[in-house]
């Protein structure tokens, strides 16, 4: 059961996950889908007693794939290379929800000289496991670069760096696109950048390409 792909493909599909996990918690508290939203906060507030007690929740009901915490937790003072986490990210014996916890826990242990530059080695490898992912980080990626009420988006002062970030966000669009699991919101940000952004005449689309991404945008004339 990969918890992490039924709560994304839900969002694209245009669902209250909110409402689904509330549903889920009424009938039983304990329940994976129910323990997941607690269980992310106490890993962003670094309370591991409370991360370890959720992991042997979560193992009650025989969800093993986030235990790779358990691990960091444990070696949380020793510092562990980047090169042994990729390692275990990339493994084809790595399910997508251990992924996406090895790539999101790894700050807890990872060397810390190494965190500013290499966490991004996660995202593209994450993407190849979850595929969904393509269009949430292409979404995140996009928005950051949005400074400015203009119809680019741009501040007066945009850089280099700014647009290419920006072109990296919409190939990650793209590629949600090419695999089917481009979002709505995303299909907006694609529509945007290609009416609006000067520098987006390497995209290249045919006609039919088009008319499918504003179907997926849910634009009426």
């Amino acid at each position: 059961m990969s918890i992490v792909k039924a709560l994304g493909y839900y969002d694209l599909a245009g669902m209250d996950i909110d409402s689904i996990i509330s549903g889920i918690a009424k009938i039983d508290h304990d329940n994976p889908f129910a323990v997941m939203p607690r269980f992310i906060n106490y890993l962003e507030d670094r309370n591991y007693d409370k991360v370890l007690c959720a992991l042997d929740t979560l193992n009650e009901y025989d969800y093993h794939s986030a235990d790779i915490l358990r691990s960091y937790i444990h070696r949380k003072t020793e510092k562990v290379a980047l090169s042994e986490i990729l390692e275990y990210i990339t493994s084809k014996d790595t399910d997508a929800d251990a992924a996406f916890f090895a790539a999101g826990g790894a700050p807890i242990c990872l060397k810390l000289d190494s965190i500013k530059t290499d966490v991004s080695s996660f995202i593209p490898v994450l993407m190849n496991k979850i595929p969904f992912l393509y269009s949430q980080f292409g979404e995140r990626k996009y928005k950051k670069t949005i400074k400015a009420d203009t119809p680019d988006g741009y501040a007066e002062d945009v850089t280099i760096q700014d647009i290419e970030d920006r072109k990296k966000a919409v190939e990650y669009l793209l590629k949600a696109d090419e695999l089917g699991v481009l979002s709505k919101e995303g299909a907006r940000l694609i529509i945007d950048y290609c009416t609006n952004d000067s520098t987006s005449n390497w995209v290249m689309m045919s006609e039919e390409d088009w008319m499918r991404i504003e179907q997926i945008a849910d634009i009426r004339e």
